[in-house]
C-alpha cells in the first residue's frame, strides 16, 4: 500500500502555493513621498540596447529630482560612444570602468561611491523597461525607515517570441509577482532582484554594499539586509525584461544562477540560519514559493513510480500535480495574465526537468574544481535586442 506518513505533508504543503497565490493583492502606497533618487543601470557588451535604456529612463514620470547613471563594464562595442553623447548633453553621468570585472558588483558599487549623490538608489538591468511610474512607485515604502530596500514586479517582455519565452513568462509572474504579492505580512522575506529594486544608500553602507562571494549580488543583498534587520518590501512597480529564447541562452545564464545560490547559501550558512530565527514564518515561504518547480519534480517522478507499481501513487501524484497548476493559474488570473494560463502545464513538465539538469551540471562542475564564469547570453552583445512589449 502507497500512501505514506509524508504522503499527507507533501500534500499539505502543495495547497500552500494555492494558498499564496488566493491571497495575492496589490499594495496600497499614497504617491506623496518624492525624494532625489539616483537611477542607475550596469551594462556589459550591451550597445545595441543602451540608447533604448537611457530613453526610456529619461521618459519617467517623477515629480522629484532624479539623476541616471550609467556604469560601463567595459564594453569593447558601442556603449561608449553612446553614453558619452547624453552624458556631453547633460542628460547622463556616464560611469566606465578601466577593466572588465567578472560580476557586476564591483562597478556597481565603485560608481554608488564615486558617483551617485542621492541617498536613495533605484536599479535595473540594461534591457529592462520601466513603466512610467516606476520611479514614483518604488520609492513609496522608503517613508519607513526600517525599510532597506523595495522590490518592484518583474515581468517578461518579450513573452510573444516562442514558446520558450511563454514559459519564461510563466515562470517570472510566479517568482517576480504572484509570489511577493501573496507573502506580503509584516515578517516577509523577499528577494532583491537585480533586474528591479532600491536600496537606501545608509542600509547599503550598513551590510557593506553588494555582496561580492558569489555571480548573484542581488541574493547576496538580500541575506545581508535581511540579516541586519532591514525590511525588503514590495509595490507595484513594474518593469519589463527580455527573457531567454532558447536552451543554449538558459543554460548560460541558469548555470550562474545556480551556481551562486548553492554558493551563497555555503558562504552565507550563519547569517541565513540567523534570519531564519528572526522570520521563521517569512524564510519558510519565501523558499516555498520558488520550491514550486521541486514539488512538480516529486510529483513527476511519483507519477513514474506509480505507473509502473501503485495505481495510488498515480492517483495522488496527478492530483498533487493539479494543485500546482491551479495555484499558478488563480495567480495568473489575480495579476491579469490570463493570456499565459495554457503555457502552465508545459512549464511544470518542462522546467523541473531542466532545473534538475542544471543543477547536476553545476555539482558535478564544484566536484572537479571548475569555476563558473559570467558568460555573455551571444556571441557579441549580452542581450539580442528583441523588442519589448508590456501586457
Amino acid at each position: 500500500m502507497f500512501i505514506a506518513p509524508w504522503s499527507g505533508i507533501l500534500f499539505s504543503f502543495s495547497l500552500l502555493f494555492l494558498f499564496l497565490s488566493l491571497i495575492v493583492k496589490k499594495p496600497k502606497y499614497k504617491r506623496e513621498f518624492f525624494p532625489p533618487v539616483s537611477v542607475i543601470s550596469w551594462f556589459w557588451k550591451d550597445g545595441n540596447i543602451v540608447e533604448r535604456k537611457i530613453k526610456n529612463f529619461l521618459s519617467l514620470n517623477y515629480p522629484g529630482k532624479f539623476e541616471i547613471i550609467i556604469i560601463d563594464n567595459a564594453s569593447d562595442d558601442e556603449t561608449c560612444n553612446i553614453c558619452t553623447k547624453y552624458a556631453k548633453m547633460g542628460k547622463i553621468k556616464y560611469f566606465r570602468v578601466v577593466k572588465p570585472y567578472d560580476r557586476k558588483a564591483y562597478a556597481l558599487d565603485e560608481a554608488i561611491k564615486k558617483v551617485a549623490k542621492y541617498n536613495i538608489l533605484a536599479m535595473t538591468d540594461p534591457d529592462g523597461i520601466c513603466e512610467k511610474d516606476w520611479l514614483a512607485k518604488i520609492v513609496q515604502p522608503f517613508k519607513d525607515e526600517k525599510v532597506g530596500a523595495v522590490i518592484g514586479l518583474t515581468h517578461c517582455g518579450n513573452f510573444y517570441k516562442n514558446f520558450f519565452t511563454k514559459m519564461r513568462a510563466v515562470e517570472d509572474e510566479w517568482f517576480y509577482v504572484i509570489s511577493p504579492l501573496g507573502r506580503q505580512s509584516k515578517v516577509d522575506v523577499n528577494l532583491v532582484c537585480g533586474a528591479n529594486y532600491a536600496v537606501r544608500r545608509e542600509a547599503l553602507r550598513k551590510v557593506n554594499y553588494h555582496g561580492k562571494k558569489t555571480l548573484a549580488e542581488d541574493f547576496e543583498l538580500t541575506i545581508k539586509l535581511h540579516n541586519k534587520g532591514y525590511d525588503v518590501k514590495v509595490t507595484d512597480a513594474s518593469v519589463w525584461q527580455e527573457e531567454v529564447e532558447s536552451l543554449g541562452e538558459y543554460i548560460r545564464q541558469r548555470l550562474r544562477w545556480q551556481g551562486a545560490s548553492v554558493e551563497g547559501f555555503w558562504n552565507y550558512a550563519r547569517e541565513i540560519l540567523r534570519i531564519f530565527k528572526l522570520k521563521p514564518s517569512g524564510w519558510f515561504f519565501f523558499n516555498l514559493s520558488y520550491a514550486i518547480s521541486l514539488f512538480s519534480l516529486i510529483y513527476l517522478l511519483l507519477a513514474a513510480y506509480g505507473w509502473f507499481f501503485s495505481f495510488r501513487a498515480l492517483v495522488f501524484s496527478i492530483l498533487g500535480w493539479l494543485v500546482l497548476n491551479l495555484s499558478i493559474t488563480v495567480g495568473l488570473k489575480k495579476v491579469s495574465r490570463s493570456d499565459l494560463i495554457k503555457y502552465v502545464p508545459f512549464y511544470l513538465l518542462v522546467e523541473p526537468l531542466l532545473s534538475t539538469f542544471i543543477f547536476a551540471i553545476v555539482i558535478g562542475l564544484k566536484l572537479v574544481g571548475k569555476k563558473i564564469l559570467w558568460r555573455s547570453l551571444h556571441d557579441k552583445y549580452y542581450h539580442s535586442g528583441t523588442r519589448i512589449v508590456m501586457k
